[in-house]
């Protein structure tokens, strides 16, 4: 897990590299906001990106971190599927209840979905190579609107990075 909250220059480095050999164009994702902090699941794969004063459970460098909002009414975790990206998807057509379908396209599938606790669930995936990244963010039914809008900048930025 790899995060650098404190370089903003190395995350645009990586975004910059990233785009001129095409990785985020093939996969879908979008440039985070200035001083985002940005974070990869284990196998190097996934990438995403949260406001840099949300908290991220640095004791889990072996395992795929938790990101908390500052206000702790947010958190999110990114992970890859080594399945196919079709039969995946299919997978979480299937097995979660969306409320409301955000996208369902070739390049991402991104739904709320219901859950057993109160309050917005979320999960996006794109392809990656050998499968896919997904993206689980939950938001307390507390929240106030400005996160809900937070979370979808969030989301717009899960990006393969292979």
């Amino acid at each position: 897990m790899s995060r650098d909250g404190h370089n903003p220059l190395a995350i645009a480095l990586v975004w910059a590299f990233c785009a001129a050999s095409g990785v985020l164009l093939a996969a879908g994702g979008g440039a985070p906001p200035p001083r985002w902090t940005g974070l990869v699941d284990v196998s190097g794969t996934c990438y995403y990106a949260v406001p840099a004063d949300w908290k991220i459970d640095a004791a889990a460098e072996l395992t795929n971190a938790i990101a908390w909002s500052a206000d702790g009414r947010a958190k999110s975790v990114v992970v890859r599927s080594t399945h196919g990206w079709a039969p995946f998807v299919d997978g979480l057509r299937s097995t979660l209840r969306a409320l409301t379908v955000h996208d369902d396209s070739a390049q991402r599938f991104w739904i709320e979905y219901a859950s057993a606790w109160p309050g917005a669930h979320h999960v996006a995936t794109i392809p990656a190579a050998g499968g896919g990244c997904l993206l689980y963010l939950d938001v307390d039914e507390k929240a106030e609107p400005p996160l809900h809008l937070v979370v979808a900048e969030i989301i717009r930025t899960l990006t393969a990075l292979r």
